[in-house]
């Protein structure tokens, strides 16, 4: 696997915290909006997240509020294997 970049790192780190973001994506003036349950991350980019989604980093799940749907996404197991390996890498250097 090619190697993070800082912002992706960045933001793995986030979600190894635990912590999630809520995209809407109902069709509607909401689509795309972003929630962030336990604060938003510095330096957030849709377009980091969406790199961290197509390398299968993260854990997708859907709910419903208010008629409206969310995907709710935290960090999976691969994710969280590639950010120990970076902290190993980090100590090592």
């Amino acid at each position: 696997m090619a190697k993070l970049t800082n912002h992706q790192q960045t933001l793995l780190a986030f979600f190894a915290t635990g912590a999630t973001v809520e995209i809407c994506t109902s069709i509607g003036r909401c689509l795309g909006r972003c929630a962030f349950p336990s604060g938003k991350p510095e330096g957030f980019s849709k377009t980091i997240l969406n790199s961290l989604l197509t390398r299968s980093l993260l854990l997708e799940r859907e709910h419903t509020v208010y008629g409206l749907r969310w995907s709710v996404l935290a960090i999976n197991e691969r994710g969280t294997e590639l950010i120990k390996l970076s902290e190993v890498d980090h100590e090592t250097s």
